[in-house]
């Protein structure tokens, strides 16, 4: 259907749109995307279609949290009608969309329907991409070893000349478990790697995740000075850009590093889209409940994430310390994570040597 040269500007018009959208411009890829859109239909392309349809969802998301569900649902189906694989990348992006929401379980759901479909259309674009998406859910949920195993394997690939976006969220899950190990600086090798991967990006939200990350890191190391440098950047991108889920990382250092007014202040602009569990989250951390702000991420699905929380929350020694040290004990020994482990269980037995 259509010329040849309609055809090739229609494609053009998608893809650039997407790229846009990735890119965090929103406004320029949606409206490349409508764009796009329209001379599909008129061209009769049910799979560009459903590709540009997919990029006005997203685009739509990132102003507004879930109100491009719809668009992309609907890209879906297209996608679906005419058996294409595109079907693969939207499945993805509905779980990115489902894990912004705060649903764990049905992002895991479907990034493994992603996969499988990506598989199935011999897709080794999207398998890559989900693969990433997956190691750093593996994470969030407690499924370290499989976590690392993916990532050592990803890494090792991206070291041997197959470069890939995903290779920065990869980084940054290697470097946490390196850490609850106590594998210091392998923790920290993979952390800056990821960091200069991301600050090579124009794209706000990733760079503020890698600088959030930075600060926790060092701090977590004990190089204050380090992690001060990083952690002032943050306040002016959290206003650019938003709420990053990052923060609760974070958040158990930032009055000792004096940036725990300028980041509370910066959240509360209430930039960026609306996503309350993350949100909620991020407040309560900031605001020094981290127990509350574990039971809020816990409650989505996020057992690692509260497990830090927790740990921060027990080593600090208030009222419930001991209950949130237990709790955290009981994860991370789950995962092996001696370092972690052993950080604990001395916290306990001094906190019943003062006890008695």
């Amino acid at each position: 259907a259509g010329d040849s040269t309609s055809v090739a500007a229609a494609r053009v018009l998608a893809f650039s749109g997407r790229i846009r959208a990735i890119a965090e411009e929103n406004d320029e890829g949606r409206r490349l995307a409508e764009a796009a859109f329209a001379m599909a239909t008129e061209l009769e392309l049910d799979e560009l279609r459903a590709h540009a349809l997919a990029t006005i969802g997203m685009a739509k998301n990132a102003e507004a949290e879930g109100s491009g569900i719809p668009d992309m649902e609907h890209a879906l189906e297209i996608a679906e009608s005419v058996d294409s694989p595109v079907a693969a990348s939207i499945v993805n992006n509905l779980g990115v969309q489902a894990f912004f929401g705060g649903h764990f379980e049905r992002t895991d759901e479907l990034y493994a329907e992603a996969a499988r479909l990506a598989d199935r259309y011999g897709d080794a674009s999207s398998t890559r991409f989900v693969l990433g998406n997956r190691i750093w859910l593996d994470f969030a949920l407690g499924r370290w070893s499989r976590a690392l195993d993916a990532a050592d394997a990803f890494i090792a690939d991206c070291e041997a000349g197959s470069p890939h976006t995903q290779e920065a969220t990869v980084r940054q899950v290697r470097s946490a478990i390196s850490l609850a190990c106590g594998q210091r600086e392998r923790a920290l090798a993979d952390e800056e790697r990821m960091f200069a991967l991301l600050q090579e990006r124009d794209a706000p939200f990733q760079r503020l995740g890698g600088l959030i990350n930075m600060a926790a890191t060092h701090a977590e190391l004990g190089d204050l000075e380090s992690a001060r440098k990083f952690a002032r950047e943050t306040p002016p991108l959290v206003r650019e850009a938003g709420v990053h889920g990052a923060l609760m990382r974070l958040a158990p250092f930032v009055e000792e590093l004096g940036v725990g007014d300028d980041l509370r202040a910066a959240v509360a602009l209430g930039v960026g889209p609306a996503v309350p569990v993350w949100r909620r989250a991020v407040e309560l951390a900031l605001a020094g409940d981290l127990a509350a702000a574990a039971d809020v991420i816990e409650e989505a699905g996020g057992t690692a994430l509260a497990a830090n929380l927790r740990r921060h929350a027990g080593l600090r020694r208030g009222t419930d310390s001991r209950e949130q040290l237990e709790r955290a004990l009981a994860f991370y020994r789950s995962v092996d994570a001696s370092f972690y482990v052993a950080e604990i269980e001395s916290a306990l037995v001094e906190s019943q040597r003062d006890s008695a």
